[in-house]
């Protein structure tokens, strides 16, 4: 599973540079929804990283897909009342976040996390 943790930190180094770009372009709103995808995959990492240390082999992949899935309800939830309530700027940050969650739970099944 190194190559997930490898895919993580490039793609956080690459989502950094595009944050920078767009800054020095005086586009901050775009910036701040990348820094919201660079926070999740980092989030990802973290729980990677922990449950690595406390799971036995066994368990790890199914512990760390439940965690994940865990993570999305909460962020639909989360969606679901911005829309309810109309916060547009909320329900897009909830959905990149949601993008992102899925975006890094396809990449460890396809590196062999089941």
């Amino acid at each position: 599973m190194e190559n997930y943790m490898d895919w993580l930190d490039s793609a956080v180094l690459k989502l950094k540079t595009e944050q920078q770009e767009l800054e020095n372009f005086s586009r901050a709103d775009e910036a701040n929804f990348v820094k919201v995808r660079i926070n999740i995959l980092e989030i990802c990492k973290t729980i990677f990283c922990v449950f690595k240390k406390v799971k036995t082999p066994d368990e790890f992949a199914a512990e760390y897909l439940k965690k994940l899935s865990e993570l999305r309800k909460v962020w639909e939830e989360s969606r679901g009342k911005a829309d309810e309530h109309g916060n547009v700027k909320k329900s897009v940050i909830e959905g990149i976040k949601l993008e992102t969650l899925a975006e890094a739970e396809q990449k460890f099944r396809e590196l062999g996390g089941n």
